[in-house]
């Protein structure tokens, strides 16, 4: 029997969810601070019909982990995100111990590129803590001389889908990816 249950669940109270409201706004009565985050990132998934978006990922009675959600984190995830986890599986090295999305990424929205909890840099080096000396240059001191944006770890690595083996590099070849930015390498 699952063990997190929704308190107007367990108290029989099921007019706090299914009364006046309908969709998200069931939910955002008691969960307001969730909607600026979640139209920021997930907002594809508001249904034009009254269904609640909440629930692609929220069990609304019961769960198995705290936040009414499946056992396995990545099984919600994996509904939507099925191509990362294709890519991942594929992947020849992969990261020990990283198991969770939310390792990562804040589920319910971030302006950092891929809803990740901060600064690629910060992220990275919390596992990476021998990698803190970066070898090569990030931040606004190197721009990407491709297009002028701050570098930092995710312009030439990609956790989810990189293909050089142990670095997680963008593209087949490593001496490939270099030269885009040192044509003299």
């Amino acid at each position: 029997m699952r063990e997190i249950k929704h308190q107007p669940f367990t108290s029989g109270n099921c007019q706090a969810c299914h009364g006046r409201t309908q969709g998200a706004d069931a939910c955002l009565g008691c969960h307001p601070d969730v909607l600026a985050t979640f139209n920021h990132t997930h907002s594809h998934l508001q249904s034009t019909d009254g269904g609640n978006p909440c629930q692609a990922c929220h069990n609304p009675h019961v769960g198995d982990r705290a936040g009414l959600l499946p056992a396995n984190e990545g099984q919600g995830c994996r509904a939507c995100h099925e191509g990362t986890f294709t890519r991942r599986a594929k992947m020849l090295h992969q990261h020990p111990g990283w198991n969770k999305c939310s390792d990562c990424h804040d589920l319910h929205g971030s302006d950092w590129p891929g809803m990740l909890k901060g600064s690629p840099e910060v992220v990275c080096a919390r596992c990476h803590e021998d990698h803190k000396k970066f070898t090569h240059p990030i931040g606004d001191k190197a721009p990407d001389p491709r297009n002028g944006v701050p570098m930092n770890c995710m312009t030439c690595h990609d956790a989810n889908a990189g293909t050089m083996y142990k670095h997680f590099l963008h593209g087949s070849a490593e001496r490939g990816l270099c030269v885009q930015c040192h044509l003299s390498y």
